[in-house]
C-alpha cells in the first residue's frame, strides 16, 4: 500500500478501537494484518465507521526465526481455546488439529469449519494481545499419522 492511503476499518475492528480502546480522531495506531508487515497510521471516525489514513510501513523482527508447528489432539472446547492461546503466545508457527483414540470430541464437516474459525478467531486475538504480527495458521486433519506426514521435512 502507498503512503496516504485510507483504508476502513471491518466492524469489529472499528468497534474495538472506538469502544475498548476508546480512540479518538486524529491518533496515532498501528494495523497488521496477520503477516509480519504493520502500518503506522492516524485514525478518523464518522458516521459510517472507521478510517485510518497510512503513514508508513513496518517489517518489525519480532517473529522467532524458529519455525514451530504443534500438534494437538481434540479436546474439550474450553481447553483448546486454551491450549490455542498458549501456543501463538510461546511463539508456534503451526497448530495441527488431530483426533486421538481416546478422544471425545469428534468434529466433521460443518462443525468442524465453525470450529477452526473459532479458533482463528482465539488465533488472531492472542496475536494482538502478545505483539505477534503473525497468526498461526490452524488446521484440521483425519488422523495423527497424516499430521505427522504434513509435518515432515519442516526442520
Amino acid at each position: 500500500m502507498a503512503d496516504e492511503t485510507e483504508v476502513i476499518l471491518p466492524a469489529k475492528a472499528a468497534h474495538h478501537a472506538g469502544r475498548a480502546l476508546r480512540l479518538r480522531t486524529g491518533e496515532e495506531v498501528v494495523l497488521y494484518v496477520g503477516t509480519g508487515r504493520q502500518w503506522r497510521g492516524t485514525i478518523r471516525f464518522d458516521h459510517e465507521g472507521a478510517f485510518v489514513t497510512l503513514h508508513s510501513a513496518e517489517d518489525p523482527k519480532n517473529e522467532t526465526p524458529i519455525r514451530m508447528t504443534l500438534v494437538q489432539a481434540l479436546v474439550s472446547p474450553d481447553k483448546l481455546d486454551w491450549i490455542i492461546e498458549k501456543a501463538v503466545e510461546t511463539g508456534v508457527t503451526e497448530i495441527v488439529l488431530t483426533p486421538a483414540a481416546r478422544c471425545v470430541t469428534r468434529l466433521s464437516g460443518d462443525r468442524l469449519e465453525k470450529r477452526l474459525q473459532k479458533l482463528r478467531d482465539i488465533a488472531i486475538s492472542a496475536t494482538e494481545q502478545c505483539g505477534r504480527n503473525v497468526v498461526p495458521e490452524i488446521r484440521g486433519v483425519a488422523s495423527f499419522a497424516e499430521a505427522i506426514a504434513t509435518t515432515q521435512g519442516e526442520r
